[in-house]
């Protein structure tokens, strides 16, 4: 008799119980703390240059024409763009080191990146979201290890991702669609000469296979539409003259593609490559099944939002899978978005 009046009391004790929502200022300032305990800024400038970051700091000094050229040692540098080498540039001119300014755009890109991942998770589903979608987008072992190198990849991903919230705000949220076309375009030019053809593929191909409502077959005849093809063909044309202009490049050479593939490593990474994000991202690896779970997906508090992420996700992680020029790094375009579920 005791036992039951106990199990019963314990049942009206778990009924009853829901867990608090956390203090929303001091989620932010345990997220800022956490950042910058993890990429403190007085220390990214002490490490030598290495790989590639010599050939960006040459780029960086070497921006000297209007509009820019990637020119490394009186070289062209055909498969760089110019938007990561010039904010360098803008850094160093402020006084800073070369070493600290490389380090610093990607840095401050994931800065940016974690409060877009905050806000949207907090608008989406409340402060829980928003701190733990900021942390899985602060504390993988991929951020943790390409986040300090002196590459544009970090750049590439906020652009990328800026543009795809803002036109899911704008279209679907407020319905004004053609500010979230035009904002899509500029985003996407941006995210050109950032990542060159590369980014605005990854920025594309997720919006065009989304599905209904999000559809964007019925959305194109708009006239932000056009205005931000518009932006994207400005951006093609600021990368691409100045190289026809200076008679070092032939315009828009750069479309095809570079490179040997070796098709034995292409079959390795195609049966790898899985493995290789499961390990990336870790500590969060096995939260990661949770928003593509059949069983899990009708709790959704924003579910055609969360429905627009897992579209992007899958594009995203099938052009990875598929694409033979794949490096370590480019495994960042699924950062954001990942984080952005799992907070959800």
């Amino acid at each position: 008799r005791h036992v039951i009046l106990f199990f019963k009391g314990f049942q009206a004790g778990m009924a009853i119980y829901e867990e608090k929502e956390p203090n929303i200022l001091f989620a932010a300032m345990l997220v800022v703390f956490v950042f910058v305990l993890a990429f403190p800024l007085w220390h990214i400038g002490d490490r030598d240059l290495f790989w590639n970051e010599g050939e960006y700091a040459a780029m960086a000094t070497e921006m000297d024409s209007i509009p820019p050229l990637t020119m490394a040692h009186g070289e062209l540098m055909p498969y760089e763009y110019p938007l990561y080498p010039l904010l360098v540039s803008y850094v160093v001119k402020a006084g800073l080191s070369m070493k600290f300014a490389l380090r610093f755009i990607p840095i401050l890109s994931l800065a940016v990146l974690s409060v877009l991942v905050f806000i949207t998770c907090r608008r989406a589903a409340g402060n829980q979201a928003a701190a733990a979608g900021c942390a899985v987008m602060l504390s993988t072992m991929l951020v943790a290890e390409k986040c300090i190198e002196g590459y544009p990849h970090m750049l590439t991903v906020l652009l990328i991702f800026s543009g795809w919230l803002l036109w899911f705000n704008l279209g679907q949220w407020t319905g004004n669609w053609n500010a979230a076309w035009s904002a899509a375009g500029f985003f996407a030019g941006l995210a050109f000469y950032n990542g060159g053809w590369a980014a605005l593929i990854f920025f594309s191909l997720p919006l065009v296979f989304q599905k209904r409502p999000l559809s964007i077959w019925s959305k194109l005849n708009k006239p932000g539409f056009y205005i931000g093809c518009a932006f994207i063909v400005f951006f093609i044309f600021l990368w691409g003259f100045p190289r026809w202009n200076s008679g070092v490049d032939t315009p828009f050479k750069m479309i095809t593609i570079s490179g040997n593939v070796d098709f034995l490593e292409y079959i390795g990474q195609i049966f790898m490559f899985p493995v290789d994000v499961a390990i990336r991202f870790m500590p969060w690896t096995l939260f990661l099944w949770a928003p593509f779970c059949p069983a899990i997906i009708p709790l959704d508090k924003n579910p055609l939002f969360a429905k627009f992420l897992r579209t992007a996700a899958v594009v995203t992680f099938v052009l990875l899978w598929v694409n033979p020029f794949m490096k370590g790094r480019d495994i960042l375009f699924l950062a954001p978005v990942l984080a952005t579920l799992c907070g959800l």
